[in-house]
């Protein structure tokens, strides 16, 4: 079964048994925040509106700009959306990860989803395969996107100088003995990598309903 369908059937499930079980003294935004398909499925959401955005034409992103006499650059700010449904889809996907371990009465460091937007401490805490290094600096990109470089001019007073909360670099050429780097560039296919393994994870966690 599909991971999406199954998703819907188990937070029916989860109803179904919380009504005959006695669980009415947990509030329904609590079992939301424990409900594993509540995260996936937002997580799929973010997955394709990304898509979409990588995926326009410049044509159609100009005829849009003028509908809305939009004068920034279309590019740069489809750009910058499809960065921030990326982050938003890896940090959903792993807490629905964390939350079906749970689920599964499985024993995590956190005994709830982490209410945080560092995914690298995200998905350590899921458990999830280690990544190449090029794919571990985009985890921190995911992160300091939803924390605040996909939202705000800058971190809040006091992180500036958080390794955690600074976007990363990547190497790029030499110049003679001297290093250069860039800002870690996210493309759909690089976005994608990442998300099927933590995907692939949480169907194989799924419960046979």
């Amino acid at each position: 079964m599909l991971p999406y369908a199954r998703a819907l059937l188990w937070m029916d499930f989860r109803g179904f048994r919380a009504r005959r079980g006695g669980m009415s003294e947990i509030s329904m935004a609590e079992r939301r925040r424990q409900a594993p398909g509540h995260y996936y499925i937002r997580a799929d959401n973010a997955r394709y509106s990304s898509r979409v955005l990588s995926s326009l034409y410049p044509s159609s992103a100009t005829t849009f700009a003028r509908d809305v006499d939009f004068r920034g650059d279309p590019a740069t700010a489809l750009a910058a959306a499809a960065r921030r449904e990326m982050s938003l889809a890896i940090e959903l996907i792993v807490k629905a990860v964390i939350a079906q371990r749970l689920e599964n009465r499985e024993h995590l460091a956190a005994s709830s989803v982490p209410m945080t937007h560092n995914v690298p401490v995200l998905w350590r805490q899921a458990r999830l395969p280690e990544l190449e290094e090029a794919d571990q600096r985009r985890l921190h990109a995911f992160g300091v996107i939803m924390t605040w470089a996909g939202r705000y001019a800058a971190p809040t007073p006091g992180g500036e100088n958080k390794p955690e909360l600074s976007y990363p670099l990547e190497p790029t050429q030499k110049l003679g003995r001297r290093q250069l780097f860039r800002n870690v560039i996210i493309s759909w296919d690089d976005f994608e990598r990442i998300y099927q393994v933590a995907q692939a994870v949480y169907g194989q966690l799924q419960p046979d309903i």
